[in-house]
């Protein structure tokens, strides 16, 4: 009997030789991302959330359209039920899905001693909205559980590229980026929509008793999708609106000022008194972010 939930204990920490996540599809099957692995055959190094053990997987699959690949764990390692792969509609009249996801993030790490840091994994959730698109042609996702900060170097969200994006607990994406890593709250995964005609892929899902037919979100087996009704503001929530998104720029302008600032300066104590700054200006732009949430989304508090 195939799974049709989210079910975190099959998320895997991939460890070397490049660092992400993955999840456990079926059978000894593991879902990741392509670029975090090389050609086919090559080896990687996995960890298990529940047990914490290291194992040693191989690459077993490339997609050469999309950002997917499929790993293969050792025989000795107990095959786990099948997931069940779903597909999304279109989203022609402004629908939007949950979505959930496990990986590890780099603000879910824990600082040791030096400049030692030790991994933590963590449970994501938030919203699709079907209507949005990218450049890139990935699916935009709207996580609810953010950074608390911004990183100076890079992305707090490093580490979760290769998670499996999970809808109604049917599995539909793999997490590959963070485009924008001044606004935590937008992240781009890879449609599997992309490869489920793919002939190999086929022929090595049902090698370990996987279906790789996908079920189509939104049909009578399916919860109905949730329709966004077009709201009506008030002209003083409109101008209220305008107002905080002025103010967002704003922000972003300045906290982009600062880190350039910061690249530059020289001086010890003038680089503290610009960090936090910067730490200010992230609390400022994340209460922006979910101002103008409020707003969008109706609540009235």
């Amino acid at each position: 009997m195939a799974s049709r939930m989210f079910e975190p204990a099959r998320a895997l920490e991939v460890i070397a030789p490049k660092y992400g996540s993955a999840y456990r599809i079926g059978g000894r099957l593991v879902l990741t991302c392509a670029h975090l692995v090389a050609e086919v055959g090559s080896g990687y190094q996995v960890r298990s959330k529940p047990n914490f053990t290291d194992l040693e997987a191989k690459v077993v699959w490339k997609a050469k359209q999309a950002d997917v690949a499929l790993l293969e764990l050792p025989a000795t390692i107990e095959p786990c039920e099948a997931v069940v792969f779903g597909e999304l509609p279109l989203g022609k009249t402004g629908e939007k899905l949950e979505f959930q996801l496990y990986g590890w993030p780099q603000w879910g790490r824990t600082n040791r001693e030096g400049d030692r840091t030790a991994a933590g994994g963590r449970q994501i959730e938030g919203i699709i909205y079907l209507a949005d698109t990218s450049p890139d042609g990935l699916l935009v996702l709207e996580p609810q559980r953010l950074p608390a900060g911004r990183s100076l170097d890079g992305s707090e969200w490093e580490g979760t590229s290769g998670a499996a994006v999970l809808c109604h607990g049917l599995v539909v994406a793999v997490q590959r980026q963070h485009q924008n890593p001044d606004r935590p709250a937008s992240l781009e995964a890879e449609l599997l929509s992309q490869i489920y005609g793919d002939e190999q892929w086929g022929i090595l899902l049902k090698a370990h008793n996987i279906n790789p037919q996908p079920e189509s979100l939104g049909s009578g087996t399916q919860p109905a999708l949730e329709v966004v009704k077009p709201r009506k503001l008030t002209r003083a929530k409109q101008l209220e609106l305008e107002y905080r998104k002025t103010a967002l720029i704003d922000c972003e302008r300045d906290y982009k000022a600062v880190t350039e600032q910061l690249r530059v300066e020289g001086d010890a104590p003038r680089q503290n008194q610009l960090r936090e700054q910067l730490k200010l200006l992230g609390r400022d732009m994340e209460a922006l972010e979910q101002q103008i949430r409020d707003l969008e989304d109706g609540d009235e508090s």
